[in-house]
């Protein structure tokens, strides 16, 4: 993207941002004063400092609804730089759908893990997340409605306590990828 497009401040669709590396490409910094409508793909967040992803005031854009989060499948960073990256990206609690795509972070921050922060979330897309363990107890969600989980490595559960009924308003689910996948749900220990 070219530098200074966070001057067009009455800028309000922006579908497609991708953050460069380079002196003459913007810096995801950019989107801090846009107020920003609809859907927002934001591409090479293995190019953003946790600080940069705050500055971009994601939190704010109220009329933000669809949000896709890509690293670059390459990306070779450290886990922590993804986890502090991702946290910083957090959205509006009026979000309607998410989508992660190559997220090398052991773990999900708590705007995503928390049900009461994404309590609008209708689908959920998570995507070449090859370190994270724990998924997000959106099997209690009465919101989500479209679940797409690819190439999630390590997980193993989709919910992490029973639920008398999980996903209870689900009506698509792609499972695809799963390699240590073992169950629905954790066992429960029996009480001696």
């Amino acid at each position: 993207m070219p530098p200074g497009l966070g001057q067009i401040t009455s800028l309000q669709t922006l579908t497609y941002f991708v953050i460069g590396d380079g002196l003459g490409s913007s810096t995801i910094g950019e989107l801090q004063n846009l107020n920003i409508a609809g859907e927002l793909e934001l591409s090479g967040l293995q190019n953003v400092t946790e600080v940069l992803a705050k500055a971009a005031s994601l939190e704010n854009k109220e009329k933000l609804t669809h949000l896709s989060l890509e690293w670059n499948d390459d990306a070779c960073e450290k886990p922590d730089s993804h986890n502090g990256v991702l946290d910083a990206l957090k959205p509006h609690h009026q979000l309607e759908m998410l989508r992660i795509k190559s997220y090398k972070g052991t773990n999900l921050p708590s705007w995503i893990t928390d049900l009461s922060l994404l309590q609008h979330l209708t689908g959920l897309h998570l995507l070449g997340c090859t370190l994270c363990e724990e998924f997000p107890q959106f099997c209690r969600s009465k919101a989500l409605e479209v679940l797409y989980l690819k190439k999630l490595d390590k997980l193993r559960s989709l919910c992490s306590h029973m639920v008398s009924t999980p996903f209870p308003a689900l009506k698509q689910l792609w499972l695809h990828d799963l390699e240590s996948l073992e169950r629905w749900g954790r066992n429960r220990r029996k009480r001696r």
